[in-house]
Parts: structure tokens; sequence; C-alpha cells
């Protein structure tokens, strides 16, 4: 009887349990960056805080770096792209916060 490339006698392996792991957590990265971004908007749209305040830039940069990384990951490059220019313009300013 033919095994469709299956050796009868084997054991599963477990080889892709690491891989289920790294996909998880980069899926969780990929989500935080997301809900950063948009709890940022949330809270600067209901004026809980204000644009210029270190959180909503903060989270708009962290977001931004938790979506570029989801977007590389999965060679998605144009919102990787956007969330680049994103997380530059987030940066930019905290700088001016600071300086």
């Amino acid at each position: 009887m033919p095994s469709h490339g299956r050796d009868e006698g084997s054991i599963p392996s477990n080889s892709n349990v690491p891989m289920k792991k790294e996909k998880i957590r980069d899926e969780v990265i990929g989500w935080l960056g997301a809900f950063l971004i948009i709890a940022a908007y949330i809270a600067l749209s209901f004026k809980f805080i204000d644009s210029s305040s270190l959180w909503y830039q903060g989270a708009n940069a962290w977001g931004a770096i938790g979506m570029i990384y989801i977007s590389f990951k999965k060679k998605n490059y144009q919102p990787g792209v956007i969330n680049i220019i994103w997380m530059m313009v987030a940066l930019a300013a905290i700088y001016k916060i600071f300086f």
C-alpha cells in the first residue's frame, strides 16, 4: 500500500512548535503596535491627551515599530514603509518635546 510520503512507523516531530511560538510572538507584536496607535488616536480624539504629550508620541512611535516589524516579517512592505514614516514623525515630535 502506498505511504503517500509518510513513514508508517515514524513519530510526528515537534519541530514546528518553536515556529508556532515565533508566529504567536510576531502576531502579538503586530497587534500591540496596532493597539497602541489606535489607543493614542482615541485618546487624542476625545481630548484625554494633547498631541504634544510624550504619551501620545511614544505610543505612536512604539505602535509604528510593532507594525513595521510584522509588516516586514510578512513581506507586506507598503504598511511597513508608511509606519517607518509614522515612526519618524513621532520621534521628531518626541525630540521637539525635549529640545
